[in-house]
């Protein structure tokens, strides 16, 4: 059976927590000013001040591209400096590339599990080899304390829904019932918030700026727990000193 239509919802950062949209022609960032509020159960934080905007994403990488933007967010919040000029970013599909060759023979046909973009990433030195994989619970209370720290990857469902997002809100139509067919998609959590008492996820996708809003997509926290993959999401535990660490800069590609 069907879920009736989610309601659409008028996402608007820059009044919810003082964000605003940057120029997309120019370096196209999203800032945030106040970073974060509570709520009674677990806190809200999100990280639109550290998103940087998403080049349109090159078939199965998805995996490649969700660990690509989870390094970029990571070293925007924690170097002394932003380490990115305007249209840096780190490519997501070298990272794909790496997982196919370690764990596909090579075979560009087809995605990466979220484990094994990890691990691909960890392999090309984009991040020190003492890194380890971190897998979160993905119950809203465990999760919000997460992303006080760190971006997640995730990985959901994906359906028509997903082509269509409401441009005012980024908010996916997820009115369906998800079957292992549909395939999954790995993308970064960034946040969330709760509106009139329903709790939404905030989400940074890799198909670039005119998709959702600014190419950020909200859902709903009942949407997350029936689309979600059964594994993750994950972040990795970065070891001490890790922001002097430069493997990462290899992997710079102008947007």
């Amino acid at each position: 059976m069907k879920r009736s239509r989610t309601k659409t919802i008028l996402f608007q950062p820059w009044k919810w927590q003082g964000a605003i949209a940057g120029d997309p022609t120019k370096a196209g960032f999203v800032h945030l000013v106040k970073a974060s509020a509570a709520v009674d159960d677990a806190p809200i934080f999100c990280w639109f001040r550290w998103c940087l905007p998403t080049y349109n994403q090159n078939g199965p990488s998805c995996v490649g591209q969700a660990w690509a933007n989870w390094l970029e967010l990571m070293l925007r919040r924690y170097a002394e400096e932003d380490p990115f000029k305007p249209g840096d970013q780190i490519s997501g599909e070298m990272i794909w590339k790496r997982g196919r060759e370690m764990f596909c023979k090579g075979n560009l046909d087809g995605g990466l599990e979220l484990p094994q973009g990890f691990e691909a990433m960890r392999d090309l030195g984009l991040i020190p080899p003492e890194s380890q994989l971190l897998a979160i619970s993905p119950d809203w209370v465990s999760v919000g304390y997460a992303l006080l720290s760190t971006p997640l990857v995730q990985g959901h469902h994906i359906h028509q829904g997903w082509e269509t997002p409401d441009p005012k809100s980024g908010c996916i139509d997820h009115s369906y019932a998800p079957t292992a067919a549909d395939g999954y998609h790995a993308t970064l959590r960034i946040g969330r918030l709760v509106q009139e008492g329903t709790k939404f996820n905030v989400n940074l996708n890799s198909w670039g700026q005119a998709w959702g809003w600014h190419g950020l997509y909200i859902m709903t926290e009942a949407e997350d727990e029936e689309g979600r993959m059964p594994d993750g999401p994950y972040t990795a535990n970065l070891p001490a000193g890790w922001t002097s660490w430069e493997g990462w800069k290899k992997g710079v590609i102008q947007c």
